[in-house]
């Protein structure tokens, strides 16, 4: 194995969540009883790494991101390849696997078309496919971001998205990552905070040039953006490094794997580490303490079981690849398990002894039976 050969596993699980562990160990008919031992067993395991500073639960306080490119925020936090509190700009990888050579103390983001509607409570995000956006509304795009000191690339069309490159003072600003349909509280469209003015600013200026055109088929009536970033100077990746990379030869068109060949381009480069990145979703749908309080029909509280009973197998079964991976001090191998709230890693600073592992045992069959 190369000497800067490291590998990360991500584990999206929504069973994540301790008060909905608690309710299962506790619970006396939703799973058997060697089900619950195998939970019980793995979870005291886990939380007695959390005490002991071997592991650490991390609450996400936003979602500026998906989950899985958290997990990748800690990493390079944790093995000092990024400086803490400094904002990882995921849209300068896309530039950069794209070969668009992208410039250091610029603000990146990923860019796409979208209808923002009104309710009573709150504003509907839906993102609209880019290649829906007409050359008259593209246009007035590009003009006024060039306008504002800034350029955009429009990427083979299979790729279902653009990128804008602005002055450094646009990289502060914060967007949420969209889902097909995204909800939106007032915050977003504030114009207390400078950064946000600047970007409001800038796309009322697009808005007000498209609303004099004929209305879009598909109601598309603003763009949204969002992995917003700047590449410190240091940071950087050499030029000969990123003239390597041509567009053509980029075969995936989804906007994670493209970000992701992007983002270990970066580390072989500039941090001399080979990195293996996988990303595993959970399997079993999500389940909530709700559900549980409701009363079904017999043939309901079947389904509900089993789909109770599936993701506790799986939640355990992903837990005792985490600890087994702290047991064994496995220093190159980076395991996370996350969901929308909060991410789970290892610290790799600890080995544990075979007198604890039976101490362990131990005391989860005390805490079972108690």
């Amino acid at each position: 194995m190369n000497a800067n050969y490291n590998k990360l596993t991500s584990y999206e699980n929504n069973f994540l969540n301790e008060d909905l562990i608690n309710f299962f160990i506790h619970s006396k008919k939703n799973v058997s009883n060697k089900v619950k031992m195998k939970l019980i067993i793995e979870w005291c395991k886990t939380r007695w790494f959390i005490q002991n500073n071997m592991a650490s639960i991390l609450e996400r306080e936003n979602n500026d991101c998906p989950g899985y490119l958290d997990t990748l925020t800690v990493y390079i936090i944790q093995r000092k390849f990024w400086p803490n509190q400094v904002k990882v700009p995921w849209a300068y990888f896309v530039a950069l696997a794209l070969g668009l050579n992208p410039e250091n103390e610029k603000a990146w983001a990923i860019l796409s078309p979208a209808n923002i509607g009104l309710n009573l409570y709150q504003a509907d995000l839906k993102i609209i496919s880019s290649e829906k956006l007409d050359e008259t509304r593209k246009k007035i795009l590009e003009e006024v971001i060039i306008g504002s000191g800034g350029e955009i690339f429009f990427p083979k069309k299979e790729l279902d998205f653009y990128l804008i490159k602005l002055p450094k003072e646009f990289s502060l600003m914060n967007s949420i990552f969209p889902t097909e349909d995204s909800n939106l509280s007032s915050h977003y469209f504030s114009s207390s905070n400078k950064v946000n003015r600047l970007w409001r600013n800038l796309i009322t200026e697009i808005e007000m040039e498209w609303h004099r055109l004929k209305p879009h088929d598909l109601n598309i009536n603003t763009l949204w953006a969002w992995g917003w970033g700047t590449m410190p100077v240091n940071q950087d990746c050499d030029t000969g490094f990123k003239k390597a990379i041509d567009e053509k030869k980029i075969t995936e068109n989804d906007l994670y794997s493209i970000m992701k060949k992007g983002f270990i381009y970066w580390l072989q480069n500039k941090k001399n580490v080979e990195l293996d990145i996988n990303i595993k979703n959970d399997p079993v749908p999500e389940i909530n303490l709700s559900e549980t309080q409701i009363p079904f029909k017999k043939s309901q509280n079947k389904l509900l079981n089993k789909k109770m009973r599936e993701s506790c197998i799986s939640f355990t079964q992903t837990l005792r690849v985490f600890n087994e991976s702290i047991e064994k001090k496995e220093e190159r191998v980076s395991i996370f398990i996350f969901n929308d709230t909060y991410v789970l890693t290892k610290t790799n600073k600890f080995t544990l002894s075979v007198f604890s592992k039976y101490l362990f045992i131990l005391r989860s069959f005390y805490f079972y039976y108690k």
